[in-house]
């Protein structure tokens, strides 16, 4: 149990969105990647970048939870808007909302 908290502590749980980008440049070349996307603490929008190291990204785009230990985040300050880089993802879990469903009846 105590490893189970600990891991907990070291860990951030990040909720992040994966969107495809394709395109063509004018000289033809085709583009195709994933732009990767996230909320920090304040709910402030921010760019999510992954080193080389990172080999287990999903390849679909959608929504997932992204397990990262607090050590292998880093916010990057040269830029204007939030970007962080990432050097190590401990784990990728699709994304699954729950809702509280209000099982009584309404009186409407």
């Amino acid at each position: 149990m105590d490893e189970i908290k600990a891991l907990a502590t070291d860990v951030y749980e990040i909720n992040i969105t994966a969107k495809r980008i394709k395109g063509e440049r004018p000289d033809g070349s085709k583009y195709d990647f994933l732009a990767w996307t996230g909320y920090d603490k304040h709910g402030h929008k921010c760019k999510m970048k992954f080193t080389r190291d990172v080999k287990n990204l999903p390849q679909d785009a959608g929504e997932y939870v992204m397990i990262v230990s607090k050590g292998a985040i880093n916010r990057d300050n040269s830029t204007r808007y939030l970007e962080y880089w990432v050097r190590d993802v401990v784990e990728f879990k699709p994304y699954e909302p729950h809702f509280d469903e209000n099982t009584e009846d309404l009186p409407f």
